[in-house]
């Protein structure tokens, strides 16, 4: 295996690239993917990139997105100092293709790439089974992508009726299933892997399990005949008189019932006469052994006698649930034909079923043709996920190709979707096929000491050693190399190590029979996540550091193991997130609130339900107010009238409609409210959240359940059943900032800077699904040859559970390789430790001491890889919180902690607010971005026709700009890295048009936001021309803006303020306490009456009146960003830039036209507010400060109108004054202080 080149590697055949966590697998994609753009001159259609996830696809999309972009904009550079780009630049002159043919294309994909054929593997099928109809046979209308459980559902429940109505031995195939599977949802959730597959089901013969019983019973009595003389000798003989009488007895006894049983072994015949082989009897012989061996046979029968009419049952219940999941099979099959939809998985299978049930038929080699000539070539990510149909179709397409290009990337180590249905074979079955197989071995990741500390776990020896096989199924463990970048990524904590043990040593006060310790019960785990919490108490608080919560991640196998953790966190005042919360919506107090809401409008004239949603939790009536409405019969009758609009709203118009009303008019959600009695009024996100998201379920619903009581009744039954059909929990955008708590199977491909694994040897046995023996056996034979059984033989269950092992290692290694810094791994002695993760990886054994096996690990690496100890840990006794205090005699020992607690007073309605927010009447819920200016497009025929004057002046680039956010944007981001005293344009306009684009010359388009112009000027190559004539355009106008005069007598101009005169983009907080909204409104009106000097501003400014939203008081703080503030003259100035299109002339940006956008647009709140952060600025930054003579005011920019033509002096400067009356008033309001103007 070679080490992967993305710069050499050939562009056709089938390529296997073997990518370890962390190694850049993204990168490389991105970079093949640029070569068969330009090398194979492919559309960037015709290139297949395909993943298992639509966030995957999304990433995959923006991060080829973002390397065309650069590719485009920087070729001219990175051709001489990137050696990727020098070699792709060298094979292109081979091909004569030069450099302006490459911009071309490459701006062609650029404006093609949302249609990049970037999909899932369902989104892949989908597209080619709707493209190929005829081929492959599918309806032109079919509904794809359809959820379809509850047609399997009914079609369970279907089956079930059948069974029941059966005359045949009494209903008896009924009574079977039922005994084990009541009902058809406990049905599903036992065999819905057995109905979603076509494979054929391997089934136990009960006559054999008979028979092998009856032979078992032979053996015991066999053995128990044949050692007589022995039993007699030591058992029987040592007893006399009426003792050994008895003995003898219960021998004959023994061996009569055997043979009763052996002749008979379904029949009837009680408790088995044990009493001789009481072990008790020969504890202490000098012949235990011999006697225990003799012994066996019986023993396994008295075990398997007790519930062997239960097998039995179980075995013919079985038989018939073979027979029944056939039938259940057909029936999905034929209702969904009937009803034209195609579930996700039928998607694939169709497509399979097109390409290879026929294979070597004309039209499966059509449709294979068809889709190859659309995809010559595929990039595949996370190949190890596939299974074997998703194989299967990639092989029809391209294995029988001479120039197909097929990349299957990939990981073993990181196979771990098995019960999705991700299949390790069938990517050891592409290794064996594939045409080369290559290499990526360099960790961008992790820091060179956490990359250390895992490959000596997971290569299973000292790293200058031979390898030991971890993984197993020809799986090897290749070591890893740091980056050169690694060293940078040091953790500057001594106090562990990169990848550090915790064990924890518990001693039972009681032992078991061999003397040893018992196995540290599950509850344990509660004091090894207070462990866990304690350490992230540790590590935040340690200012070196400098972490945030967001940067620790407690990797946990399943949710019984997250609430541990949940538990321990909120216990020491740490705030949390289960990233893999799969709770059901449809299974939340929300949705038994809205149901039992939704009833009580639906069936009004019952008063019980009328009453009961009354009494539901969203309608804010509690006991009080309930009982005070009861004996209101006017307002009683009211809400009912109301209640009845609602159920016509409904009935008429749909359900939106009602449930939008209902929400607004009735809904009582409010955090604020002193009855506590309530729950879930502690989390008012979390409530909302979950009501508009099933808000949307049910009206996706409706259009299959059009009637309003078919759609409750839709809802009451998902409501109630273990696996509905709808997705969980929508998640916060709050939770991003918090501690994550994440299942390791959803970590992958994620990464955090400290992780933790805490329950690394907890053990989970393959075979069991909570305390019930799974009934659905998969596995693989020898061959690698997938074989499904129910119930399964001895050898079926122990290779499935062999497979699940050595996935559980995998699902370590993700987890583990996670880590950037550090990893924790704790450890304790649970029951089968040696079958846990970290007991399978190291190979342990249930005599294996784990402390000396972790203690040998860290003494090969002992810089990477740390063990501590911790004997018999409570959180109560040992902490590793505070800071180390001196004991009376001399040892060090770390003080117990104590969690603050809270006593104050939560101010709900204390916010953080910005001018957007009190001129728009929008609540932020974090930090405000820069104000920008609107993104409304103002055209020059909306404009009053009195601000505008005849102008001969040609439209130039300032005019014909693109209008909108990112023009802004651009000329926001370049003026900012200006220097205005000597600009160095090109250095200023790099990064900004490479992140918002190029702008035609011609037009003043954006190249890539104009199809059709891009796709023109490609054709005829004079992209890259215009491209260059925009850019010199815009620095002309550029300079043009920093030579303006912005006062009078023409003596100051941006161009005339040094680098120290300034401040970009400065970003501002004060306190906003109790501050009047009426008095804000009151003064921006006085302000802007201040301003009118003749009868046309009289005119405008009664046009545009001041009416901000009515707060009652303003609490929190003010944020914002103040574009620039400059010193002039001993002066300093606020100073904004405004990109606002008001016209195609430069009188089009008069004083008169300036002043009404920005009194439409409350600009003049906004200046007002940064007025008041300078303001207090420098009074605290200037020790003799006075506003007379230090504050000049306020400059508002106009970009598109500033020039330095002495016939428009003046235009697109905004200037104002701010008072020192103005300026004692602003601080009086928001000091929330009487103003007295």
């Amino acid at each position: 295996m070679k080490g992967l080149n993305a710069n050499t590697i050939k562009l056709q055949g089938k390529h296997l690239i073997e990518a370890s966590a962390g190694t850049g697998k993204t990168h490389n994609i991105t970079r093949i993917f640029l070569r068969l753009l330009l090398e194979r001159e492919l559309p960037i259609e015709q290139i297949l990139v395909m993943t298992f996830t639509k966030d995957a696809t999304e990433e995959i999309r923006g991060r080829i997105d973002d390397f065309i972009r650069e590719s485009l904009h920087s070729w001219d550079s990175l051709i001489v100092v990137d050696d990727y780009f020098k070699a792709l630049s060298t094979n292109l002159t081979d091909k004569n293709i030069g450099s302006r043919e490459v911009k071309a294309r490459l701006s062609q994909a650029l404006l093609y790439i949302d249609e990049a054929a970037i999909f899932t593997i369902h989104g892949f099928c989908k597209r080619v089974l709707n493209q190929y109809a005829f081929a492959s046979g599918i309806s032109f209308n079919a509904q794809m992508e359809t959820d379809t459980q509850d047609i399997t559902l009914e079609a369970c429940q279907d089956w079930y009726r059948v069974l029941a109505l059966e005359t045949e031995n009494n209903s008896q195939a009924f009574k079977l299933v039922t005994e084990f599977w009541p009902e058809p949802g406990t049905f599903i959730n036992q065999f819905s892997k057995a109905l979603a597959t076509q494979n054929l089901l391997k089934v136990q013969d009960p006559e054999n399990i008979a028979v092998e019983f009856k032979s078992l019973v032979e053996q015991a009595i066999a053995s128990l005949n044949e050692h007589k003389t022995m039993l007699a000798e030591w058992l029987i003989d040592v007893k006399k008189g009426a003792e050994r009488e008895k003995r003898q007895q219960e021998l004959a006894q023994l061996l009569n019932w055997l043979g009763v049983l052996s002749n008979d072994v379904k029949g009837q015949h009680g408790k088995i006469p044990d009493a001789f082989i009481d072990g008790r009897r020969y504890a202490r012989s000098k012949v235990k052994s011999e006697l225990v061996e003799i012994f066996t046979a019986v023993n396994i029968v008295k075990k398997q006698h007790a519930d062997l009419a239960k097998q039995l049952n179980r075995a013919q219940a079985l038989l018939v649930v073979r027979k029944g999941i056939y039938h259940i099979r057909a029936e999905i099959s034929r209702k969904k034909l009937q009803a034209n939809v195609m579930g996700f998985d039928d998607l694939i299978s169709t497509l399979n079923d097109c390409l290879t049930n026929e294979l070597g038929s004309e039209t499966a080699q059509v449709l294979a043709n068809g889709i190859f000539a659309q995809f010559p070539v595929a990039l595949i990510d996370e190949f190890q996920d596939t299974d074997p149909q998703q194989f299967a179709i990639l092989k029809a397409i391209y294995y029988h190709q001479s120039n197909a290009a097929l990349y299957m990337i990939g990981d073993p180590k990181q196979a771990i979707y098995g019960f999705r249905g991700g299949d390790i074979f069938a990517y050891l079955s592409a290794r064996n096929d594939c045409d080369y197989q290559w290499l990526m071995d360099t960790n961008w990741r992790s820091s060179a000491a956490m990359i250390t500390g895992y490959n000596r776990l997971f290569y299973g020896n000292n790293l200058s050693d031979e390898a030991v096989d971890v993984f197993g199924y020809q799986i090897p463990y290749l070591p890893v190399n740091a980056s050169p970048r690694a060293h940078e990524k040091v953790f500057s904590d001594s106090e562990f190590n990169a990848l550090q043990f915790i064990h924890f040593n518990v001693e039972s006060e009681t032992k078991s029979k061999d003397g040893k310790d018992k196995a540290v019960k599950q509850s344990y785990r509660a004091n090894m996540a207070a462990w866990c919490a304690d350490e992230i108490v540790r590590l935040l608080a340690c200012p070196q550091l400098n972490m945030a919560s967001g940067d620790i991640a407690l990797l946990v196998r399943d949710g019984t193991e997250a609430a541990d953790i949940k538990l321990a966190l909120n216990e020491c005042g740490l705030a949390s997130v289960f990233m893999s919360n799969r709770a059901n919506l449809l299974q939340s107090d929300e949705t038994k609130n809205l149901l039992q809401v939704l009833k009580g409008i639906l069936f009004l004239e019952n008063d019980r339900l009328y009453t009961a949603a009354l009494a539901s939790p969203l309608l804010g009536f509690n006991r009080e107010k309930l009982l005070q409405l009861q004996h209101d019969e006017r307002q009683w009758q009211q809400l009912k009238i109301s209640f009845e609009k609602l159920r016509n709203e409904w009935q008429f118009k749909g359900f939106i409609s009602m449930a939008l009303q209902l929400m607004h008019k009735h809904f009582h959600i409010d955090v604020s409210d002193g009855d506590n009695s309530c729950a879930f009024k502690n989390n008012a996100d979390r409530v909302l959240t979950n009501l508009l998201h099933l808000f949307e379920l049910l009206q996706g619903a409706s259009q299959r359940h059009r009637q309003p009581q078919e759609l409750l009744f839709w809802f009451e039954q998902q409501s109630q059943i273990d696996n509905p059909e709808v997705e969980a929990e929508l998640r916060l955008e709050s939770d991003e900032n918090l501690i994550r708590i994440i299942t390791q199977h959803g970590a992958k491909g994620m990464e955090y800077p400290v992780v933790f694994v805490p329950f690394a040897t907890r053990h989970k046995d393959p075979l069991k699904f909570g305390n019930r023996n799974v009934s659905f056996i998969e596995h693989h034979d020898e061959n690698g040859m997938l074989h499904h059984s129910l119930d399964g033989s001895g050898e079926a269950r122990t290779r499935m559970a062999a497979e699940a092992y050595a996935e559980a290692i995998r699902l370590l290694y993700v987890a583990v390789t996670r880590a950037e810094k550090r990893c924790y791994i704790l450890s304790a002695t649970f029951e089968h430790y040696e079958k846990s993760p970290l007991g399978k990886t190291l190979k342990w054994s249930g005599e294996t001491d784990i402390a000396t096996s972790l203690q040998a690990l860290a003494q090969d690496n002992p810089d990477e890889i740390g063990l501590a100890v911790l004997d018999n840990y409570w959180p109560e006794a040992t902490s590793f919180i505070s800071a180390t205090e001196n004991t009376d005699d001399g040892n060090k020992v770390k003080a117990a902690a104590e969690v603050a607690s809270f006593n104050g007073r939560i101010e709900r309605d204390w916010w953080l607010s910005s001018f957007s927010a009190l001129s728009k009447n929008l609540r932020h819920n974090g930090v405000s971005a820069p104000d920008r200016d609107n993104q409304e497009v103002v055209l020059a025929e909306e404009h009053d026709k009195t601000f505008n004057a005849a102008s001969n002046t040609p439209k130039a680039l300032r005019f014909s700009l693109t209008k909108g956010a990112h023009t802004g944007n651009l000329l926001h981001d370049i003026l900012e890295q200006t220097d205005f005293s000597a600009p160095d344009w090109q250095k200023s306009c790099h990064w900004p048009m490479v992140k918002y684009g190029a702008i035609d010359g011609e037009t003043g388009v954006k190249l890539e936001n104009t199809a059709e112009n891009l796709k023109n000027n490609s054709e005829d190559g004079s992209e890259s021309v215009q491209q260059n004539q925009g850019q010199k355009l815009l620095i002309n106008w550029l300079d043009e803006v920093l030579k303006t005069p912005l006062n009078a007598d023409i003596t100051l101009s941006l161009a005339q303020l040094a680098p120290q005169d300034t401040l970009r983009e400065t970003e501002f907080y004060y306190p906003m306490r109790s501050a009047s909204s009426s008095q804000l409104t009151k003064l921006l009106t006085e302000h802007r009456n201040n301003n009118i000097s003749n009868k046309a501003n009289s005119i405008m400014a009664r046009q545009h009146r001041v009416h901000l939203p009515s707060y009652q008081q303003l609490k929190g703080m003010m944020h914002g960003f103040i574009d620039l503030i400059f010193q002039a003259d001993g002066k300093f100035y606020v100073c904004d830039y405004k990109s606002s299109h008001l016209g195609d002339h430069y009188s089009d940006y008069n004083d008169v036209v300036m002043r009404h956008n920005i009194e439409k647009n409350h600009y003049d709140l906004q200046y007002l507010i940064y007025a008041l952060a300078l303001h207090r600025h420098l009074k605290y930054a200037l020790a003799d400060y006075d506003p007379k003579q230090h504050f000049g005011g306020i400059y508002y920019l106009y970009l598109r109108g500033m020039t330095e033509q002495a016939e428009h002096q003046g235009c697109g400067v905004y200037y104002r004054q701010i008072t020192l009356v103005e300026l004692e008033q602003l601080d009086s309001i928001f000091a929330g202080e009487p103003t007295h103007a």
